[in-house]
């Protein structure tokens, strides 16, 4: 990378569907080089639907499968809620989790479905779903992938809770995955649960899995937004005219299927609801 900044805090401007908010991120940022990230990385869209714009939003499993699919996972999260906070919430009002769980609990609970090969990331909860999603995103995409990483010994997906605007922090700034070398080569999926709408869903920037990296600005090594880190590096700045970052709308029964080599996240949940989805990761046989 080149045009390496000073340390300092910078702030970060987002449109989202043409609603504007900004936030500080502490830390070195950087401009990249002459050089397109996928043309040097396995390009999953390839010759896909995904191509051009790095997403679509397709129809996932059957309808039944759907509606099976959602059910278990709510119940799922409310036997966890009851395990590990000993509160009770029905799978019904799992959008209103914000108006039950203080941050302190919040994180607590997000901690101990997320700890690697014993949270409720570990595949065996939906392991009935397993294989008939792995052949939906293979029929997408035209290979066969799969749900297992190389360098992990579980396979995993993962629950993500984003609640209202106050808390932005639950939803990650504008990033890449690949930007972390063991996501790189992939596809990802966003399946909501409950609580998706225009105003909550992923974010995504189209297009800009094929931009160049001297065209992005982006936080050296992870990002600090206020007392908190996270693990991906936030982009801070585009010659695309900024970060102008579109919500896909997944209907009821469907998913979207996107590259982590485009932009995404950054789009805070600007809803009076909690939203709850599955989120799982793909890579070539």
């Amino acid at each position: 990378y080149i045009n390496r900044g000073t340390m300092h805090t910078s702030s970060v401007s987002v449109n989202v569907e043409g609603r504007s908010y900004s936030f500080k991120v502490g830390g070195d940022t950087k401009w990249g080089k002459d050089r397109v990230l996928l043309d040097s990385d396995d390009d999953l869209t390839k010759n896909t639907e995904l191509e051009k714009s790095g997403y679509i939003v397709a129809k996932f499993l059957s309808t039944q499968e759907c509606a099976d699919l959602k059910s278990l996972l709510k119940h799922i999260l409310c036997n966890k809620l009851k395990e590990i906070l000993n509160i009770e919430l029905l799978p019904d009002k799992l959008t209103d989790y914000h108006k039950y769980i203080s941050q302190e609990e919040h994180l607590k609970f997000v901690s101990a479905i997320y700890k690697k090969g014993k949270g409720l990331s570990c595949k065996k909860y939906i392991n009935e779903f397993y294989e008939k999603i792995e052949n939906r995103v293979s029929e997408l995409c035209g290979v066969d992938v799969t749900t297992k990483m190389a360098e992990r010994e579980h396979e995993e997906f993962f629950i993500r809770f984003v609640r209202p605007y106050e808390n932005l922090l639950d939803n990650n700034p504008p990033h890449r995955d690949a930007y972390i070398p063991r996501l790189k080569d992939a596809l990802n999926i966003y399946f909501p649960l409950c609580g998706s709408n225009k105003d909550s869903s992923l974010g995504i920037i189209p297009e800009s899995h094929r931009w160049k990296e001297n065209e992005i600005e982006r936080t050296v090594s992870g990002t600090e937004i206020g007392e908190y880190s996270f693990s991906v590096s936030c982009i801070t700045d585009t010659k695309h005219g900024g970060i102008n970052i579109k919500r896909p709308q997944p209907n009821d029964g469907e998913f979207v299927l996107f590259s982590p080599y485009c932009i995404h996240g950054g789009a805070p949940n600007f809803a009076d609801k909690t939203r709850v989805s599955l989120e799982v990761r793909f890579w070539r046989k």
